[in-house]
């Protein structure tokens, strides 16, 4: 009984200590290798389907320097599948987004596609001044 909790226990913190080295890996990757050039860039894009016709997505910007300046641009978000078998892309009501970010920022939004609409991917860029500072796609 007492053994039994205890190895219960040890089990519990195994867990625990793995999953804090799955964050520690997480967050390792967000620092940058090489330069300290501060550079916003898109970590991560994820995007799932709420209903048929609505659809929940995440966007994680950061700038990995000591000391950045702040960070102003815009998300433009663009959808892609099809639509009765043909080709079909828009842009989602709301983009592009207005940005501002010293260290990192996690942006989030719903939007409505039409009826039918089968998505294949959703895909943001990071714009500064006209120009693209990051792209990346999520695949449905």
């Amino acid at each position: 009984t007492a053994q039994k909790e205890l190895v219960e226990q040890i089990r519990r913190l195994e867990a625990d200590n793995q999953a804090l080295r799955d964050d520690l890996g997480f967050f390792e990757r967000l620092i940058p290798s090489g330069s300290g050039v501060a550079s916003a860039t898109i970590r991560s894009v994820q995007a799932d389907m709420l209903t048929p016709t609505q659809v929940r997505w995440q966007v994680l910007v950061i700038q990995a320097a000591k000391n950045p300046s702040t960070f102003k641009g815009s998300l433009e978000l663009s959808v892609s599948g099809t639509l009765g078998g043909k080709p079909f892309s828009m842009t989602p009501q709301g983009s592009p987004r207005n940005l501002s970010l010293l260290q990192y920022v996690r942006s989030t939004g719903v939007f409505d596609i039409p009826t039918g609409v089968v998505l294949k991917s959703l895909t943001v860029k990071l714009v500064q001044n006209g120009a693209v500072k990051s792209i990346q796609t999520f695949n449905f």
